[in-house]
């Protein structure tokens, strides 16, 4: 009979101690608390566990110590760190965050080296012109060539006195550049004065 009350009054305390820890689990602070000494006669105690208030804080309002005899016990420590476990896998790339502001503009940065010389361009500009050339009534033809290596870059015309009666019916370079072409119709009913004017230049080669 008494060994079986021993056995029943262990079931109470370790349902006590089982209700403490999952009281303080979340915490995992340390619990603290006596087991009563048995009876004088040699059968356990009552088997009612009763925390005690050490550390101190951890159980207010209870005893700092535990009564004479009576056996103190602790647990719910926090054990030392395990071994790191195997590394995870790697997650799926998240979404891409907002664009950042401007940064700051950066230094300038060194002349970079020369480039290599460009082909040779337009040069030595030539400007002809005939002024007040008789032109006769009836179709007729002007043309002004450039000086020998030369070619044409425009051509213009001007007839003096504005005779409506006058028309410059082609007006465009010679095949090849090498000047400018006129045709003039003149209906005036006589001679009329025309300017003719060119532009040549040395063309790169």
């Amino acid at each position: 009979m008494t060994r079986a009350l021993g056995r029943i009054c262990l079931a109470i305390v370790g349902t006590a101690i089982a209700a403490a820890a999952r009281a303080e689990a979340q915490t995992g602070s340390l619990i603290t608390a006596c087991y009563p000494k048995p009876a004088k006669n040699g059968t356990p105690g009552s088997g009612v566990v009763y925390r005690i208030n050490k550390p101190a804080g951890n159980a207010p309002g209870a005893p700092a110590a535990c009564s004479t005899g009576d056996l103190e016990f602790s647990w719910n420590e926090i054990g030392p760190a395990g071994p790191a476990g195997p590394t995870g896998a790697a997650g799926a790339d998240g979404a891409a965050g907002p664009a950042g502001e401007a940064g700051p503009a950066g230094p300038q940065g060194p002349a970079g080296p020369q480039g290599q010389a460009g082909a040779p361009g337009i040069s030595g500009y030539v400007f002809q012109q005939e002024v007040y050339v008789s032109t006769p009534v009836g179709l007729s033809s002007k043309g002004m060539y450039c000086p020998s290596g030369k070619s044409v870059l425009s051509g213009g015309y001007r007839i003096e006195g504005n005779d409506p009666a006058v028309h410059i019916v082609w007006d465009t370079p010679i095949d090849g550049g090498p000047g400018w072409f006129w045709r003039i119709l003149n209906e005036s009913g006589g001679a009329t004065p025309i300017s003719f004017y060119t532009l040549c230049a040395t063309l790169a080669p």
